[in-house]
């Protein structure tokens, strides 16, 4: 079980970090989904994809942190209900040529947030606060 909850975990971890990565280093990134999304009749600038990043790369520092992994895990959860919402939301009606469609994103909202939840409900379980990196597995 140790295993296990380290494994979830780390994926989790690796996961945020990873895509929280790639929009705050990659402007042409945020640019792209700038123009994805809308609303009303402006487009969502590119700060908002910014910020987007730094929240995954918290998310992602906190899973491994382990007086945090139980609230992180819960707010993972919530953050994908949010990008569900906004995926299904706020993607424009017509993807530009040679971009990534919102819609197809919404089965990997939903099993990255109960990913999340899996994180908070095996670590709430074991009561234990360990390391997932440097302590042995018992």
């Amino acid at each position: 079980m140790d295993r296990f909850a380290r494994g979830i975990s780390l994926a989790a971890a690796l996961v945020l970090v990873s895509s929280g990565l790639r929009k705050v280093f990659s402007s042409a990134a945020r640019s792209d989904m700038s123009q994805v999304y809308e609303f009303g009749d402006s487009s969502f600038g590119t700060w908002f994809f910014l910020l987007v990043g730094v929240l995954e790369l918290a998310l992602g520092a906190f899973i491994v942190w382990p007086r945090t992994r139980v609230p992180a895990g819960l707010a993972m959860m919530g953050f994908f209900v949010g990008a569900l919402l906004f995926n299904v939301l706020f993607a424009v009606d017509e993807v530009p040529d040679g971009l990534n469609d919102p819609s197809q994103l919404i089965v990997a909202d939903v099993v990255l947030g109960l990913l999340g939840l899996g994180v908070a409900a095996l670590w709430h379980r074991r009561g234990v606060e360990t390391d997932l990196l440097t302590n042995p597995i018992t």
